[in-house]
């Protein structure tokens, strides 16, 4: 008779676990739904951002990189931001064109995070005279617009994140 009941309470226990995943899930989806409009499928949704960003992205980054390669040119100099500004567009590119491809993904926000660091590098190193204000400006609006935009979006709908986040409330 103990057994059974032991057995029964176990059952009972994995229940109500399965119903609390349950409605984790619907929140999440829920939210998901409302706020972004996915149906529920944040990867779906995911991969339509990204595929949208990368877009705006890429308008952004050709004329940048155009004009940064310019003044390199004119100045006959080899600037560091302008070599991963011009890398992180091509990954940018590639990143539109493979939006499904979470790895892709993960590499263009790591190459967002070396372009955003070299641009706060180059307004360290104060090397550019009296635009000292203009970039400062230039790279505080960079780097929260490209971080608003790109990196808190698509950390938040990783799966990596979303599960890490889910194991550690497990505990």
């Amino acid at each position: 008779m103990e057994g059974v009941r032991k057995l029964s309470y176990t059952k009972m226990l994995l229940k109500i676990e399965e119903e609390r995943e349950k409605r984790e899930e619907d929140v999440v989806d829920g939210c998901c739904s409302r706020v972004f409009g996915c149906n529920g499928d944040i990867q779906d949704w995911r991969s339509k951002y990204v595929r949208i960003i990368t877009s705006l992205w890429v308008l952004i980054l050709g004329p940048l990189c155009g004009f940064l390669g310019a003044c390199d040119y004119i100045q006959k100099t080899c600037e560091l931001l302008t070599v991963i500004t011009m890398v992180y567009f091509l990954t940018t590119l590639l990143s539109s064109q493979f939006s499904g491809f979470r790895l892709m993904n993960r590499l263009w926000i790591l190459v967002g995070i070396l372009w955003v660091a070299s641009g706060w590098y180059k307004y360290h190193r104060r090397e550019f005279g009296d635009d000292l204000e203009n970039f400062f400006n230039l790279a505080l609006i960079g780097s929260i617009s490209w971080g608003v935009s790109v990196l808190v979006p698509l950390t938040l709908t990783d799966p990596a994140f979303i599960n890490c986040c889910q194991l550690i409330s497990a505990v």
